[in-house]
Formats: C-alpha cells, sequence, structure tokens
C-alpha cells in the first residue's frame, strides 16, 4: 500500500481512481517509513457504493475521493487538527485562511491577494488543514482541493483567520472568542464521534487563544485584499500602501 504524507501525518491508503491517484501523487513518501501510519483509510468498495447509491449524480471516483477525504479529516482530530472549508493563501511565508459559505467568493477574494502582493499563492482552495505543531498552528495544502485541485504540498504558520461575506462595501472586524467557534463548527466536517468533538473543541479553544480571528464584509475590489491584509498582517510587515 502506498505511503502519504499529508498535513504531517503518515497516511496509508490505495485509491483505485484517477481523480484521487493524480491530486496525491505530490504526497507520496519517497523514502521507507517503518513506523506505523498516522491514519490508514480501508479499501472498502460498501460505502463507496452505497454513498454513489444516494448519490447518482455524483461519479464513482469523486465518491471515493470525498469519502476517503471524509476519514482523513476525522482522524486529524486526534491531532489536533481539523480541515476547514476555506481558501489559503500564503504571502511572505505567513498563511492567512479565508471561510464561509459555498459561493462567498474565497476563491476570489484569494485570487486578489495573489494580484495585488507579488509573490502571494493559494496552498489550498478548498480544504486546508490546520494542525497545532510544536506549539503554533500551522496550514497545510492537501490533495483534498476542490474541483480545481489547487493544493501546494507545503506548510506555514496560520496569520489570522477571516470568515468572508460578499458586499459593496468593505468593513473588516475581529470576532468574540463564542463568535468564533460558530464561524468555526459551520465551516467543518463534524466529528465522527463524541471523543473527537471533544478534542475539537479543546483545539478551537487553543486556535482562539493564539490565532486572531475577523468577519469581513467584502467587495470583489482590489481594495478588500488590502483591508484583509493591512487588518491581519504581522505587527512588523509592511503596509499594502507601502
Amino acid at each position: 500500500m502506498p505511503r502519504y504524507e499529508i498535513a504531517g501525518l503518515i497516511v496509508d491508503m490505495e485509491p483505485k481512481n484517477e481523480l484521487l491517484i493524480q491530486r496525491a501523487e505530490p504526497y507520496i513518501v519517497q523514502s521507507k517509513i517503518d513506523s506505523p501510519a498516522d491514519c490508514v483509510i480501508p479499501r472498502h468498495r460498501d460505502p463507496i457504493t452505497a454513498y454513489k447509491q444516494k448519490h447518482p449524480d455524483v461519479t464513482y471516483e469523486e465518491c471515493e475521493y470525498l469519502l476517503y477525504g471524509a476519514y482523513f479529516h476525522n482522524t486529524l482530530y486526534d491531532y489536533a487538527g481539523f480541515a476547514l472549508h476555506a481558501a489559503a493563501v500564503v504571502y511572505q511565508g505567513r498563511a492567512y485562511v479565508f471561510s464561509g459559505r459555498s459561493g462567498v467568493g474565497k476563491s476570489t477574494h484569494a485570487s486578489l491577494w495573489k494580484d495585488r502582493f507579488p509573490g502571494a499563492f493559494i496552498l489550498n482552495d478548498d480544504k486546508p488543514a490546520i494542525r497545532k505543531v510544536q506549539g503554533g498552528f500551522m496550514v497545510f495544502g492537501t490533495p483534498f482541493s476542490g474541483k480545481f485541485a489547487i493544493n501546494v504540498n507545503e506548510a506555514y504558520p496560520l496569520q489570522a483567520i477571516c470568515f468572508l461575506e460578499q458586499r459593496e462595501a468593505n468593513h473588516i472586524e475581529k470576532l468574540t472568542e463564542s463568535q468564533s467557534v460558530v464561524q468555526l463548527l459551520e465551516q467543518i466536517q463534524k466529528p465522527n464521534n463524541p471523543q473527537r468533538g471533544m478534542k475539537m473543541m479543546d483545539t478551537f479553544q487553543q486556535l482562539i487563544e493564539r490565532v486572531s480571528i475577523y468577519h469581513m464584509q467584502c467587495s470583489k475590489h482590489i481594495s478588500a485584499a488590502e483591508l484583509s491584509y493591512d487588518t491581519m498582517r504581522p505587527a512588523d510587515a509592511l503596509s499594502s500602501k507601502n
């Protein structure tokens, strides 16, 4: 069975369809690792077939991709992590994560950053993994990256999370702890058992204590990218106006 390293975890899985095989290829572990895997995704046709029967418009390879992703995302809770429905942008060595409901413009806002800030790039366009690693939170690219398959097998320190809402005028504000939890819960895959639910809430608590979380009403104008960066950038980073 091939071995992969995804979000810092060793994953044993054996996809049979090209969709996941191609997306996971950059994550294949090239050297031999004798230690047990952190996540072993079982290869059973029955769950995929059952999912296909419930969702006839979804192809069989898409069913495999979605179910393997769901299995991995649940495993993340065991390792102080979670996958967020979001677009993660990297600029000057820091990751900025933009989340929100489907259609809110996460990819559009991420593209504005690419247009405005030289060197900015999208780490993952749909389901970046966020984990607490060695005392800090990191954002990882993963092969589970939505219909456009935009992902990079790299990891960067998390600078901030911002939940987006489309508006004509730009406005951003920092969320309270309770508001942050509500927003996070709306954009994750729910844990599949109570134990993982408790681990998720503990991770959220540590995240909120260390990372600023915002809500932004934003337009599709480049000024939206400038406002979000100027609000969330590190204290010692240059303003977008410079």
